[in-house]
């Protein structure tokens, strides 16, 4: 900074080593000592001795006197018999532990309807604030309605709880330390000094006028300093542009005079971190659209706030490992673990992790246990041939299962085990952590060993509790990488209050902010809260924060920039009434992409000068997976081919409970398997139906077999569904039977789910038949199951939708004379599909379902030669993005990959 210590507040010139400088927080005594050193380094000559100054927040000095107070009196007899004595022998709650008996508490009350997280917070924040501001000593007076009946019950719980196990809360420790003062056990050394408060609590200032009384003098606040600002506003569009246009001043600032300092204060700056950050790397270093990995830009602009602790992922990871040994875990959990890089196993081995992971999405249930996923992982390797001795995976997965996490435990123990475990699974991984997971893993167990400090508060729980604990506390902690000393700063309110720079950028001084509508604790009386000017209590005292904060931004810089958006969303804005004073200028389109940065982005970016759509030919003897489905996509869209069958691309299936549209058709496919087998002809079938009894008790038989089959393949399907499931099969089949099968010229089944391999151009593709029928003893046609609605229509023109009957056709031209589609549907079934003209399919009658070839061999010559053109197309690299019509586009999976709505 350019500023001297001087200039921040002429008092600095004289204060005291024997003198106590006391801030609002960690920041700002931070700030100031680094500005102190500064000054010192300045001002003497190498070698000189200077004299220290001692800057320290609010909440350590009290903390400090409260331990001198306990330390003086085990010292020292005389004051053995002050009543405060068994206080200062009391245990000093910690905010996180405190949390946690409010918490206990507020289970022990039994109300199903509160969330005790929540509700304990806000009764932690009520109890400090009645203690700082207000006499507590006849609340009942002040208990006027439902909630603060709620906590004055609340209350009286707590204060029992931590009388009967010696602990006092941080905020009862206020009139303790006023008491000692008062008996002398206290006594301040020097002039007290107070920089960057608007005002002082009741208690705090309770304090503050001991020490005066004591004789220490009066307490010196210290003046921010600069009176020479010059200040101005500016108004924009919508927030988006008032962000751009801020982090350009910033930037530009910044690069027009490096030595100086400049700051952009963001009252939204947790919600807006991500874009703010965006902005800020587009800017410093535009070169990372080409390389994303460089972040050196953090290195210049400090973005505050952070982001929470377990929201990144070396933490969420760790977490998530520590779930699915208290409790079975989501789908897409396991998926996250199998990819990723924090669990050594899915490191070393992502690609066949991740296809696991691909396959653990077909499971049934929504959440899965070890020992499930275990099973299926070992069940996988099986069907692969694969040995389950020595796969890592596996063994992974087995200690996971062995863990023992039973039983209860005390926090601190369970903090050694959670270490162990973690270390047991291969958490972190063995590759070298960046500099900023290296952090995240110290503050992970640092959370971890505030976790062990429960013991005093909560005592012994079982496992599942501890990692909710451990999860909560680690959503609630903020984490921001180290960086070094950065010359741009983007601030929240509180932490840029008191700091002084060069320039300083307020965005969003609306009147929504300044001031802001008041938000009075709920479990405190409203009357009480106004009547001793509680935080956020009134309009009167928001309007006091808002006049002190806002007159402190135009005295700790050389100039100061107010901006606000005029439209969010259906909000519309104005400049903050406290700020009508300064000159307006109306930016509404500004902070756009500068020329200059713009032409940045250019860095190593080719230019685009055509789309290609081809690409290298499949090579001679190549083989490829996907039988008839290749020249289907080929048919829809020549990309779709491309994508799916040469590069891979695939996207995730949504996985719900119970059975896909697919899996109902696969197990209709099995009843109609099972059941022609045991009835090969439609002679058979009428015998069948000469006799109810035995047709359903064979139905039965056969459906019964198809969903075991089925299970065998898909574990983990409810029971009380697949009962259901079984109904509904087999009244389908029994209505497809009577409705349709029934009224067919005589036939015999002649072959079920019979699979062949065919040379279309340079392609091998494998088809399969659902069944083959001979009819009347002459015609051979082949069936082909469906559970939606079809139509002939599927095999015309040169891009047909369904090409696999037409490929068996083909395949057998001299055998087969008809293709059907039968589509088995409740109240909806039927036959659809081409033939030669000799062939009758339903007795006695013609249908309009029913195509009649005249001259059959010709129409199989002709899919032959529009499946041999797309085979072709697809061989020779053909990609173009073509889809066949719109509804080609409507379920496909790469609509993000192809761009197609970007041509």
């Amino acid at each position: 900074m350019t500023y001297d210590l001087l200039q921040i507040s002429p008092e600095f010139a004289h204060i005291l080593a024997s003198d106590m400088v006391i801030t609002p927080n960690r920041r700002i005594s931070a700030w100031l000592n680094r500005q102190l050193d500064r000054h010192n380094t300045q001002n003497h000559k190498v070698g000189e001795a200077w004299q220290s100054i001692n800057i320290i927040p609010l909440s350590t000095w009290l903390d400090n006197l409260f331990d001198e107070a306990r330390d003086n009196i085990a010292a020292n007899t005389q004051w053995i018999d002050l009543p405060v004595v068994g206080v200062l022998s009391s245990l000093v709650l910690s905010s996180s532990q405190e949390k946690a008996v409010w918490e206990q508490v507020i289970k022990r009350q039994g109300k199903d309807w509160i969330k005790p997280g929540g509700a304990a917070k806000q009764a932690q924040q009520a109890w400090s604030v009645l203690n700082r501001w207000a006499e507590i000593d006849d609340l009942a007076r002040w208990d006027v309605n439902d909630n603060t009946h709620l906590f004055l019950g609340w209350l009286e719980d707590f204060k029992q709880t931590c009388q009967q196990n010696g602990w006092v809360s941080q905020a009862e420790s206020l009139p303790v330390i006023k008491h000692c003062i008062d008996q002398g056990v206290l006594r301040v050394k020097g002039t007290l000094y107070f920089y960057g408060f608007d005002e002082l609590e009741p208690a705090v200032k309770a304090v503050v006028e001991a020490f005066e009384r004591q004789g220490s003098g009066k307490p010196v606040y210290l003046a921010f300093g600069k009176t020479d600002n010059a200040s101005k506003s500016r108004s924009y569009a919508d927030k988006n542009v008032e962000i751009e246009a801020a982090l350009q001043w910033l930037v530009g600032a910044n690069r027009a005079n490096p030595d100086a300092s400049y700051c952009v204060v963001a009252p939204g700056i947790a919600d807006d971190r991500a874009q703010i950050e965006r902005v800020c790397k587009r800017l410093v270093q535009p070169e990372s659209y080409s390389h994303p990995g460089l972040n050196t830009w953090r290195d210049q602009i400090n973005v505050s706030a952070g982001s929470p602790l377990g929201s990144f992922g070396i933490v969420a990871d760790a977490l998530l490992l520590l779930s699915m040994l208290a409790k079975p875990i989501y789908r897409d959990d396991w998926g996250t673990l199998l990819r990723s890089p924090y669990w050594e196993v899915s490191a070393q081995r992502f690609s066949h992790c991740s296809l696991f992971a691909d396959k653990l999405v077909e499971a049934k249930s929504e959440k899965l246990s070890i020992n499930v996923v275990e099973e299926r992982y070992r069940k996988l390797l099986e069907r692969g041939n694969r040995s389950t001795e020595s796969d890592p995976l596996l063994s992974a997965l087995q200690i996971a299962g062995k863990a023992n996490v039973v039983g209860n435990k005390r926090f601190s123990e369970w903090a050694v085990i959670i270490t162990d475990l973690l270390e047991s699974l291969g958490w972190p991984g063995r590759r070298s952590l960046s500099s900023q997971d290296f952090q995240l893993k110290e503050k992970f167990f640092e959370q971890l060993r505030i976790l062990a400090m429960f013991d005093e508060v909560v005592g012994e729980v079982a496992f599942f509790h501890v990692v909710r604990h451990l999860k909560q506390a680690l959503n609630e902690a903020m984490f921001q990488i180290k960086t070094e000393q950065a010359s741009m700063q983007v601030l929240g309110v509180l932490e840029a209050s008191g700091l002084h720079f060069d320039g300083i950028w307020v965005m969003s001084s609306d009147d929504q902010h300044w001031p802001a509508s008041p938000a009075p604790n709920p479990f405190i009386c409203q009357h009480l809260q106004r009547s001793n000017g509680m935080p956020n209590a009134s309009a009167e005292k928001e309007l006091a924060y808002a006049s002190f904060i806002l007159s402190a931004f135009t005295k700790t810089a050389s100039s100061t920039i107010f901006s606000w958006h005029q439209f969010d969303g259906d909000n519309e804005f104005n400049i903050s009434p406290l700020l009508t004073a300064y000159p307006v200028e109306e930016c509404l389109n500004d902070g756009a992409f500068d020329a200059p940065n713009d032409s940045l982005l250019t860095i190593d970016t080719p230019i685009i000068e055509m789309i290609d759509n081809k690409a290298e030919a499949l090579p001679e003897g190549a083989k490829v997976k996907g039988g008839a489905s290749i020249i289907k996509a080929q048919a829809l869209c020549p990309f779709k081919a491309f994508a799916m069958y040469r590069l891979g691309a695939k996207t995730v299936e949504e996985v719900e409970e119970g059975l896909s549209p697919a899996e109902r058709g696969e197990l209709l496919h099995l009843c109609l398997e099972n059941f022609w087998r045991d009835c090969e002809s439609s002679d058979q079938l009428h015998v069948l139906l000469s006799n109810q009894d035995e047709l359903q008790t064979q139905i039965f038989s056969n459906v019964s077999l198809a969903v075991e089959r089925f299970c065998e393949q898909t574990p983990g399907l409810n029971e009380t569904f697949l009962v259901l499931e079984k109904k509904r099969l087999e009244k389908l089949v029994l209505y497809w039977l009577i409705n349709v099968e029934a009224k067919r010229t005589p036939f015999k089944v002649s072959s079920l789910e019979q699979s062949e391999t065919l040379s279309v151009s340079h392609l091998e593709v494998t088809v399969k038949a659902d069944r083959i029928d001979l009819v009347e003893d002459q015609h051979t046609i082949i069936v082909d199951y469906k559970t939606g609605q079809k139509s002939r229509t599927a095999w015309k023109g040169d891009r047909p939708d369904d090409p696999q009957l037409p490929l068996y056709a083909i395949k057998h031209r001299d055998d087969v004379q008809g293709v059907v589609f039968a589509v088995v549907k409740q109240g909806d079934s039927g036959v659809k599909g081409e033939m030669d003209e000799a062939v009758s399919l339903i007795e006695g009658r013609s249908t309009t379902s029913i195509g009649k070839i005249e001259d059959w061999p010709t129409h199989v010559d002709n899919w032959d030669r529009v499946l041999t053109t797309l085979a072709d197309d697809f061989s020779a690299g053909i990609a173009t993005v073509d889809p066949k019509n719109k509804t080609s586009c409507d379920y496909c999976e790469l609509t993000t990959f192809c761009r197609r709505k970007e041509l």
